[in-house]
């Protein structure tokens, strides 16, 4: 884990050092690395699964040991990563099922007044992750063009650059989406003045937890929609592939 903190986003970082802590440390803390051997690898998956952890899940073990393993390897206190041999649970693959035109017109309208509005609307018709959300910028958006450029995503307080080029990009935006954010200018200029689109009450950019918690599960609610849409990236992901008519007006 203090091999890779300063190399990997706090986003990623996280995920990492809650297997090792819930899961790796538990069960193979008191182990040797030279005692370490293949058949323990697959017993500890085979307990996970048995436990409930999903498939996916017991994967994420599997590649937090084989990249720990693989690092003592280059410092040579291995001669070999026992976990290239262990085979992990196969992934289960789930689809995404698309919003309704219906469903994304019930979610527009529940939106409305909320105090994350704009931000609701950008995440229902640009597929943006929230991280990028949050990390908008005023100087992002273009009214005259009807763009947003996207160039940083916030985790936790950390500003960071998208991973990849492609990451970086300029979203053409309905009509539904530059309105929104053309009242959420005016209403922010009423309170602190900020350089970010989504403040919080000091002007740095609002916790990734507020959007999830406070906006889009009420969201939901109103819009008489599922629970299990809780998950805004995935939502928009979903969105994305979902029919344009209702937001392109």
């Amino acid at each position: 884990l203090e091999g890779i903190r300063d190399k990997v986003r706090p986003g990623t970082f996280k995920p990492y050092e809650a297997i090792v802590r819930l899961h790796i440390k538990p069960t193979l803390g008191r182990t040797k690395l030279d005692k370490l051997n293949t058949m323990q690898l697959e017993k500890l998956y085979r307990q996970k699964l048995d436990a409930g952890l999903s498939a996916r899940r017991v994967r994420y073990i599997h590649v937090t040991n084989r990249k720990a393993l693989k690092d003592a390897v280059r410092l040579q206190l291995l001669s070999r990563n026992v976990a290239d041999a262990a085979i992990p649970p196969r992934p289960v693959k789930s689809e995404i099922e698309s919003l309704t035109q219906d469903q994304m017109s019930s979610l527009l309208d529940a939106a409305r007044g909320d105090k994350l509005h704009a931000l609701n609307v950008l995440a229902l018709t640009t597929a943006m992750r929230q991280g990028e959300l949050i990390g908008l910028q005023w100087k992002d958006v273009d009214f005259d063009c009807g763009t947003v450029r996207v160039d940083r995503s916030v985790y936790e307080g950390v500003v960071s650059s998208p991973k990849t080029s492609a990451g970086r990009r300029t979203i053409r935006l309905s009509k539904l989406a530059v309105a929104a954010l053309r009242q959420h200018r005016i209403d922010a200029a009423r309170q602190r003045i900020s350089e970010w689109v989504f403040p919080n009450a000091y002007g740095t950019p609002i916790g990734h937890q507020n959007p999830h918690n406070r906006s889009w599960k009420p969201l939901l609610k109103r819009a008489g929609l599922s629970p299990t849409l809780s998950d805004s990236t995935t939502c928009a992901i979903a969105v994305y592939h979902c029919h344009w008519r209702v937001v392109s007006q």
